[in-house]
């Protein structure tokens, strides 16, 4: 069975069978993987740790294991045929904010970024527009 198929019932335990390039320890994406491990009741064989997505893509490239990235770090790759990208089941989702000087009044742009992603949570929430 394919990993990654709709079909696979604990596809954490699936993708713990397999060599995993994973981010290094105590990094906010590592964190994320490894308690979506943890929900999955897996224990991933982690074949390295790595610093960075381009680093980790290559390897993955070269089949020295798979990997758990963001989307947006191979959108590219995945376009151009070089990697395969496949959802997990189920989703990683973290959370980020924005960091700005409390003492300026934010300028025009990110004000409207905030406000678009204020709707945006408000939505994914189930919440009507403001």
């Amino acid at each position: 069975m394919r990993i990654g198929s709709s079909r696979l019932r604990h596809p954490a335990a699936e993708l713990a069978r397999e060599p995993v390039i994973l981010y290094e320890r105590g990094g906010t994406i590592r964190r994320v993987v490894d308690d979506w491990f943890r929900r999955g009741r897996a224990t991933p064989h982690v074949a390295m740790e790595l610093g960075n997505a381009e680093a980790t893509k290559k390897l993955v490239g070269a089949g020295l294991g798979l990997s758990i990235v963001s989307e947006i770090a191979v959108k590219a790759d995945a376009r151009a045929g070089a990697l395969s990208l496949i959802p997990l089941r189920p989703a990683l989702h973290r959370r980020i904010g924005i960091v700005r000087r409390r003492d300026r009044a934010p300028r025009p742009a990110l004000q409207a970024l905030v406000t678009a992603l204020e709707a945006a949570a408000n939505r994914a929430r189930g919440g009507a527009n403001p």
